[in-house]
């Protein structure tokens, strides 16, 4: 019997601090011109926004018109709300820097407080122009922050390469949703997420904008126009630590009687 302990304490060992990342990542999108239409919807509950998770820009910059920083990236006050309009730009959104990629990527830590298993990321984006378009990176890690900490979750991204939006400077609002079709979970116990973002919306004379790839040569295109974003939210689930820990102190209990 103190085998069998053994082997469930050294199992939960490495269930704890080892990233399990799944083989069935998908990436979906949708597209409206009616944000409460979206089957995904803003929340004020993510991972993101809870007590004791710090957020760093650790390379590139957000646009200089952004007045708050990465705030309005997680400002939701509610369900379905976008959050407050003042932390951003032009109705709360943050613009990403402008330039082609990789000398404008912009990567972001979000380091929680303790061990979080994700579920799913939602990406909300919506611009009138070439700035609805976006392509992130999802990277997680369960030990530190250096680079070589990180384990690539997925790319997310709300378009198809080659789409305009056309006819241009419609509202189109747009989320990309990250996750895993098969148990639903993206990855367990994050200590730190980073997000990379790569401009991919490039801007053209006749004022539509176009979906080319991260790093594409401009050729007949102007100069790129960065990314705008209303909200990213990291769903999470109750931590697989408290569960393993109640079954194990139930597993003892039950031996104790016994």
């Amino acid at each position: 019997m103190k085998k069998l302990i053994t082997k469930m304490i050294a199992v939960s060992f490495v269930l704890l601090f080892a990233v399990a990342v799944q083989a069935a990542i998908t990436n979906t999108y949708e597209v409206t011109t009616d944000a409460g239409t979206l089957s995904v919807q803003p929340t004020p509950d993510d991972l993101w926004q809870l007590p004791g998770t710090v957020n760093t820009i650790v390379k590139g910059a957000l646009h200089g018109v952004v007045p708050d920083g990465t705030l309005a990236l997680y400002d939701s006050r509610s369900v379905g709300d976008f959050g407050d309009p003042a932390h951003g730009f032009n109705g709360g959104s943050v613009l990403f820097v402008d330039g082609i990629s990789p000398d404008n990527d912009t990567a972001i830590n979000v380091d929680f407080d303790a061990p979080k298993t994700i579920e799913e990321i939602h990406a909300f984006g919506w611009w009138g122009d070439q700035r609805q378009f976006a392509y992130f990176e999802f990277w997680a890690s369960t030990t530190g922050t250096n680079d070589g900490d990180y384990t690539k979750l997925g790319t997310s991204v709300n378009g198809e390469f080659g789409e305009t939006n056309d006819p241009p400077n419609v509202a189109y609002y747009r989320v990309s949703r990250l996750y895993d079709d098969a148990d639903g979970i993206l990855a367990h116990n994050v200590t730190s997420l980073k997000i990379v973002q790569k401009n991919v919306g490039y801007g053209i004379s006749a004022g539509l904008g176009v979906m080319e790839p991260p790093a594409t040569p401009q050729g007949d295109y102007v100069a790129i126009a960065s990314t705008a974003q209303m909200e990213i939210d990291i769903i999470g689930i109750p931590e697989p630590t408290t569960l393993l820990v109640s079954g194990l102190l139930l597993g003892l209990a039950f031996i104790r009687r016994k």
